[in-house]
């Protein structure tokens, strides 16, 4: 049997927002990253880095809002 409502719903619908937003941003710095070593511009890395971390930063605000919106939901 599955849960069905929204306290199924509400969780999936968040996981959606934040898979929108910081999956392409992860997938930026990636290819940012990859474009940098394969051209040995080194020292263009920082912004490859602040990419990423943008994009983890995000993902942990996002991990906060929905296990906050779980928690109103219970």
């Amino acid at each position: 049997m599955a849960a069905t409502g929204s306290i199924v719903e509400i969780p999936q619908a968040a996981a959606a927002a934040l898979n929108a937003v910081a999956i392409p941003s992860a997938e930026a710095g990636y290819t940012f990253m990859m474009q940098i070593l394969g051209n040995e511009a080194t020292p263009l890395i920082f912004g490859s880095l602040a990419l990423s971390a943008a994009a983890i930063v995000e993902g942990l605000a996002m991990y906060e809002a929905t296990t906050a919106l779980v928690r109103t939901v219970e």
